[in-house]
């Protein structure tokens, strides 16, 4: 099991000095993230697209392990609702090619109003470009049925597991990888615990979770101390 665990998003200055140092310029927030972090999601993507040159400059500041979540335009999700978005998916797997090796999964998130469409989502998986990594996450509990989960295991889809601190989704495996939004505003030593028990046993080769940044930079030392419970 290969725990890549992170935050959501990174261009916080406001994490000074508690995690970045103090003196360390902005436009290096991403550089000094990746020697602590192996993976970020990036959530800004979901309103408006990363240009090709921000891109290429994210890929030149981190290692060849990294890797970036991206998480899909809501052009996609909530505006369109998965219909009639062969052009849009196209565009962004085009984009997204510019990350090269250091691309991870791709996001996309149905909004809480879309109830459960067993056609529409099978229509939208099988015209999905050749990403590398796709992960879906429903707000709506209706999608949480064993032939939605058939449906995403078809297509090497992953369910998307989210956590807040009022519910939990069902842990449900449905790819070769596992993709986990932690959006606690506090975990204790007991949660991450929990998590990384759930993470040893699942059934995939790799995980990728990430902490919400509403924490604040506590969220670096959740994903640190999961990774450290995950590798006892």
């Amino acid at each position: 099991m290969n725990v890549l665990a992170g935050t959501s998003g990174f261009a916080f200055p406001d994490w000074k000095p508690l995690f970045y140092p103090s003196e360390l310029p902005n436009d290096r927030l991403l550089a000094h993230y990746a020697t602590r972090l192996p993976t970020v999601e990036i959530n800004a993507s979901f309103y408006r697209m990363p240009t090709a040159d921000t891109l290429q400059a994210w890929k030149s500041q981190v290692p060849t392990h990294f890797r970036f979540a991206i998480k899909a335009h809501r052009r996609i999700t909530h505006v369109k609702r998965l219909r009639d978005v062969d052009g849009e998916v196209r565009w962004l797997h085009e984009r997204l090619g510019i990350l090269g090796g250091a691309l991870g999964p791709v996001l996309f998130q149905c909004p809480p109003s879309l109830r459960r469409d067993d056609a529409l989502l099978e229509a939208f998986l099988a015209a999905l470009p050749p990403f590398s990594r796709v992960a879906v996450e429903f707000r709506h509990a209706s999608w949480y049925r064993d032939e939605v989960y058939q449906l995403l295991h078809r297509y090497g889809a992953a369910l998307c597991i989210g956590e807040d601190d009022g519910s939990c989704d069902p842990l449900v495996h449905t790819a070769p990888f596992g993709y986990y939004r932690l959006h606690r505003l506090r975990y204790n030593e007991e949660r991450l615990r929990f998590w990384a028990d759930h993470l040893r046993s699942a059934p995939i080769a790799t995980a990728f979770c990430y902490f919400t940044h509403d924490t604040g930079p506590e969220a670096t030392t959740y994903a640190l101390r999961l990774m450290a419970h995950a590798a006892d």
